[in-house]
């Protein structure tokens, strides 16, 4: 699998994800607004379903971010060394150059999401091809072992 299907299923994936968030939040404010009508529900039990509510807004602006960053990716840029928007193959797995997300099994392969200020990028910002890294505080060994 190459680095534009990587890129078409992450970004196909995440729009399902905020297509299902948001059919739960629409949900979720019908059921406060029926809540509210029913004398016999406790007050702190509707708080709790706005704190919900409140709580997939924040997840789903991350979602949104996310897709935003996947989505202007430039394809037509071929990476030798990481850099934004770099898929990297590390011998501790796969990572995508852009923004945090958790890993994501596509066939295979496993990708995970990371941003320019997580430690490891930061370490390994500029790197080509074979360089090797340890994080601070971690015995394992990091290696490129290829930059798409």
């Amino acid at each position: 699998m190459n680095k534009n299907e990587i890129l078409d299923y992450l970004i196909d994936y995440t729009q399902k994800e905020i297509e299902l968030l948001r059919k739960s939040e629409k949900e979720d404010i019908k059921s406060v607004s029926e809540d509210q009508n029913d004398e016999n529900r406790f007050e702190n039990t509707i708080e709790e379903e706005v704190q919900l509510i409140t709580n997939q807004n924040i997840v789903l602006e991350d979602l949104n971010e996310r897709l935003k960053g996947l989505s202007s990716i430039r394809r037509d840029v071929v990476h030798t060394t990481v850099g934004k928007g770099a898929l990297v193959k590390l011998n501790t797995g796969l990572v995508l150059v852009m923004s945090a997300f958790p890993t994501v099994k596509i066939g295979d392969l496993e990708v995970t999401g990371i941003s320019t200020q997580s430690p490891i990028y930061q370490k390994m910002e500029g790197f080509k091809k074979g360089a090797e890294f340890h994080l601070t505080g971690h015995p394992t060994e990091h290696v490129v072992l290829d930059i798409a």
